[in-house]
């Protein structure tokens, strides 16, 4: 490149012949899409208010388009470029064109920056950068935070992306980038930029903003618990914030109180606040100590070879247990199907199937406690459809504690149900299903009172006999009746952590820990295996969530095979979406256009081999699931949310179960936490979820 003249910026030509040299083709991931236009660049340093001598700071600088024309206008450039070839070459390309430039090239993810030190004690005022869409977001709360130096930036993103940096509240696309990017700062977009001047030529036109520092919100509480907030507010934006937050205080009531106290409308919704109001809120909640903002959960633990629960200390692998007076506390985790392949219909409607079950870092906790222990039960009056069902022997709750979540009564709420395969294929009734010797079939007949409460409300979790936990309760009080045992009333207090409907089995992790609460309160003595019986009647999901860890299932999904696993950095981001997706329909789908063989494959030995071995990227690549085509046929935007989360960083994305949810595997908290906000920007789902 001695022949180039000096001061040149790079043209369309210039472009493609670094291209060429370097053997680079753009890539998508990277989100690699080159300016070509001298003048576009130019008009990006003006915009940005440029100063010669000024410390800038860019990222991802590519070929060195904007580079260059940064070191025309003066500054002194330190760059951070994730892709080696790239950044080994930018010296090259700024020195034949501006020899006496002062340019720092850093290999290195922005995402990892951790300060000032990050690169070579640097302290930029500005950041000047042309980012790609899918890691955006991240890139400017992570420079924001920390590199307080930063004064202002400029950065050119997809257009959309643009618009929601720049919303305020009451707009519609108003969100957690908007809201967070606010306690730092305010933003505006400034100009439209056309695609004609990138090589490759986008889909989608850019747009710039920029983002000038003010002082942070004046409150005591921290920049977390302000954000635990703000995801909370916006996680399901369609609820109240006294619903939204409920997780965070510990209560809907509590939430309301909090609101209150914050002048913040317990019916407001989070896109009508802004960052001064959602601090005010953080500050109140902190201040009642009524709930934890805490980080998402952690990945599958390992399988021991001993299912037997702890009634000390929770186990990370098999469901934890506590046992308090005469109170027990069984925690079961949620899961997602590593690997899941189908065998064609069976005569009676079953598909055979194999799959890896692995649990994930969201739990849920059942808690039984005496009903006549609880002092602060009052009666409820029972809707005509409860008192018909009282008759029959399945009394529904007259009483809860005043702490939780309103009983509700057999007409007040859907079904509960599980969205994942295994638990699709319904289980046979229980006076169809093979009897096991020492067991009783679970029938609704005469037995304890059973009530069902919840820690947090949600009007689309039944707490009547339709409720899994509920038939749990059952079938153990009728198995205590076959040995002539006492079943005293009881109280199950269900904590939810799982998103219902999510396809990450919740029902059926809230029915394994109740077997497993009830077998302890009630003393029966049912052994796993009896138990895991008793579940697979229930729902073919619920015997895995008694073992945990990572099983094998077979059959139905029912049949478990703990497996081998050490833990791996497994960090899992679900996309969920509000409009169901019928696994009925999927299942239907999939028989009328998939010739499928007799019997379902076996999961190969190179991935149970990289679960042994904890290799997280090797998993991944064995990554499987035959509903997946399906499920994307009927809901195309399936895809979409998969092709985002790879480009975003995931070593996997797929349809968890039979859909609607989206599941996408990440090696680090960071690739997960890009994926979470690309989705997040995205039309495509309602609710996004880490753990």
């Amino acid at each position: 490149m001695s022949d180039v003249a000096a001061g040149k910026l790079l043209t369309s030509n210039d472009i493609r012949e670094l291209c060429a040299q370097l053997n680079i083709r753009p890539t998508k991931t990277l989100g690699q899409n080159f300016v070509n236009d001298p003048g576009t660049v130019r008009k990006i340093v003006r915009n940005a208010g440029v100063q010669a001598g000024e410390q800038v700071l860019e990222i991802g600088p590519g070929l060195g388009s904007l580079t260059l024309a940064l070191l025309e206008a003066g500054a002194q450039v330190s760059a951070v470029e994730i892709d080696p070839p790239l950044a080994q070459a930018l010296p090259t390309t700024a020195q034949a064109r501006f020899p006496e430039a002062k340019l720092q090239v850093f290999t290195a993810d922005a995402l990892t920056i951790t300060g000032p030190e990050s690169i070579d004690g640097a302290t930029p005022t500005r950041l000047v950068a042309n980012l790609p869409y899918n890691v955006a977001v991240p890139i400017v709360l992570t420079v924001l935070e920390k590199l307080p130096s930063i004064q202002t930036v400029l950065v050119m993103v997809q257009a959309e992306v643009a618009d929601r940096l720049a919303a305020t509240p009451g707009n519609k696309i108003y969100g957690v980038p908007s809201a967070k990017v606010a306690w730092y700062a305010s933003a505006r977009r400034t100009l439209t930029i056309g695609r004609n001047v990138f090589y490759p030529v986008p889909n989608v036109d850019s747009a710039l903003v920029k983002i000038e520092r003010r002082p942070q919100p004046d409150t005591a509480a921290t920049r977390e618990q302000v954000f635990a907030v703000i995801d909370a507010a916006f996680a399901q934006r369609r609820k109240t914030l006294r619903q939204a937050l409920a997780g965070l205080a510990g209560s809907a009531g509590a939430a309301q109180e909090a609101l209150e106290r914050a002048g913040v409308s317990p019916t407001a919704r989070g896109e009508t606040l802004d960052i001064d109001q959602f601090a005010a809120v953080a500050q109140q909640l902190n201040a009642a100590s009524a709930g934890a903002c805490v980080p998402a959960a952690s990945a599958p633990a390992p399988a021991t070879s001993d299912p037997a629960v702890s009634v000390s200390a929770p186990a990370v692998n098999t469901p934890a247990m506590s046992v308090g007076g005469s109170d027990v506390s069984v925690s079961a985790p949620g899961k997602v199907n590593l690997f899941l392949a189908l065998g064609a219909a069976r005569p009676d409607g079953y598909h055979p199937l194999n799959t890896i079950f692995a649990q994930i870092g969201l739990s849920e906790t059942v808690t039984v406690t005496p009903l006549q222990s609880l002092a602060t039960t009052a009666p409820q009056p029972a809707s005509a459809a409860s008192a018909q069902t009282a008759r029959a022997g399945s009394v529904p709750a007259a009483a809860q504690p005043a702490s939780t979540a309103p009983v509700s009564s057999a007409s007040s709420a859907p079904a509960q149900s599980d969205s994942a395969p295994a638990a699709a294929q319904p289980a046979p009734s229980a006076t169809a299903a093979s009897a096991q010797p020492g067991l009783v079939p679970a029938a609704q007949t005469g037995g304890p009172r059973i009530e069902l409460a919840l820690t947090r409300p949600d009007s689309n979790v039944p707490l009547d006999h339709t409720n899994l936990a509920y038939r749990a309760a059952q079938a153990v009080a009728q198995q205590a009746a076959q040995r002539g045992l006492a079943t005293p009333d009881v109280h199950i207090l269900l904590d939810k952590a799982v998103p219902v409907a999510g396809g990450m089995a919740g029902g059926s992790a809230d029915a394994a820990a109740t077997l497993k609460a009830c077998n302890e309160f009630w003393q029966v003595g049912l052994s796993l295996e009896e138990l895991a019986h008793l579940g697979a009647q229930l729902g073919a999901d619920v015997p895995f969530g008694l073992y945990g860890g990572v099983a094998l299932g077979t059959g139905r999904g029912d049949l478990i095979e703990p497996l081998k696993a050490a833990p791996g950095p497994y960090h899992w981001t679900f996309a969920l979406q509000d409009k169901g997706l019928s696994t009925a329909a999927v299942f239907k789908h999939f028989d009328a256009t998939v010739q499928a063989p007799p019997a379902a494959d076996m999961p190969p030995e190179q991935l149970l081999a990289a679960l042994e071995a904890g290799d997280v990227a090797e998993v991944s690549r064995h990554i499987r699931n035959d509903l997946q085509a399906t499920a994307i046929d009927l809901r195309p935007e399936l895809g979409q949310l998969i092709d985002l989360a790879k480009k975003a960083g995931a070593l996997a994305a797929m349809v968890s179960g039979s859909g609607p949810t989206v599941a996408a595997l990440s090696s680090s908290r960071a690739a997960a936490e890009r994926v979470a906000l690309c989705w997040s920007l995205t039309p495509f789902c309602d609710q996004v979820v880490t753990g």
